[in-house]
């Protein structure tokens, strides 16, 4: 899935033009799902060749990647508790600061950047795996300060972790849709999140 890294060093024009054609895809995406759009249309809207785009990426999908690992590396770690202390939009932080380490819901709903890519669902399952793989091995560490006993597998713990940002995502998305109060349905999956990962001893 992702591309190897390229091995030339980049200068700065290069590092203007990949940010280009990342900030290009994102504004398509507000429009078009990524299984859409193409190439053409991309390098169109950011003044740039296809000739150029190929000696930067090999594929639109290698694109995604890079703005996908930006998504995470400003989200930061997916807490535990990932719907806790999420009140809805309303109160959401809009810096990019105040992103790292927030709860996933809640970067859901705030203002950020990467709406695009959360509302796709042509490209969930990629968004999804991605935040998981980060946060994998501190989720990891986490479970056992919690639950010294346990004997659940990295493996084990990667896939209930997609089980659980994909549910936050589709729960979110869904109170989004029918206009509910987002602070009034979150107790429920708190409680069944924290019952959950009580069963790991």
């Amino acid at each position: 899935m992702a591309r190897a890294p390229k091995t030339r060093k980049k200068d700065r024009r290069s590092i203007e033009t990949e940010a280009a054609l990342k900030e290009c895809l994102l504004a398509a995406m507000k429009g078009k799902r990524f299984s859409d759009l193409t190439v053409s249309e991309v390098c169109r809207d950011a003044g740039i060749t296809r000739a150029t785009f190929y000696q930067h990426y090999d594929n639109l999908a290698d694109v995604l990647d890079e703005v996908l690992d930006d998504m995470t590396a400003e989200l930061g770690d997916v807490p535990l508790e990932m719907c806790e202390s999420c009140a809805g939009a309303n109160g959401v932080p809009q810096a990019a600061h105040d992103w790292h380490g927030m709860p996933f819901c809640h970067f859901y709903a705030s203002r950020n950047p990467y709406q695009p890519l959360l509302e796709d669902n042509s490209i969930a399952e990629r968004l999804i795996e991605r935040i998981v793989d980060r946060n994998l091995e501190d989720l990891m560490q986490s479970i056992r300060r919690r639950h010294p006993s346990t004997n659940v597998e990295k493996t084990q713990l990667r896939y209930l972790n997609i089980f659980r940002i994909s549910g936050c995502l589709a729960a979110a998305k869904a109170a989004k849709r029918s206009g509910h109060d987002w602070s009034l349905v979150k107790p429920t999956l708190d409680s069944a999140i924290a019952a959950a990962f009580e069963t790991l001893d």
